[in-house]
């Protein structure tokens, strides 16, 4: 089963989603890397609780080594998707010459100027 939670899904649903799912089921699930759940530690040990209590193979799909750390300190485990350098430059050059408003918003996020 895989879950997809974005960053404006509530933390009550996200637990509720977890503790609905049958016990000793395999589950793959993602989590936006700015949801709110990465704000605090404990409720990264809550969710443990809850996978644990099922008894769920559970496996967080991480975007960002922020994540992956965050998910690592609470003992889950990870699989880390990283895009790859190449990606980045094509994608950026497209940006800057199809859409330069996501492009300057992309840039002004991530301060990081392309020189």
């Amino acid at each position: 089963m895989k879950f997809f939670f974005s960053k404006t899904d509530s933390l009550y649903k996200i637990f509720k989603t977890l503790e609905k799912i049958p016990t000793g089921k395999k589950v793959e699930i993602f989590i936006d890397p700015e949801h709110a759940l990465f704000d605090n530690e404990r409720r990264g040990k809550q969710l443990k609780e809850i996978i644990d209590q099922k008894k769920l193979d559970a496996q967080f799909t991480t975007k960002t080594t922020k994540n992956r750390e965050f998910f690592r300190s609470v003992g889950l485990q990870t699989n880390h998707i990283e895009q790859r350098q190449i990606k980045k430059v094509v994608n950026m050059f497209f940006l800057f010459l199809f859409n330069i408003k996501r492009f300057h918003l992309h840039t002004y996020e991530t301060k990081k100027y392309i020189f």
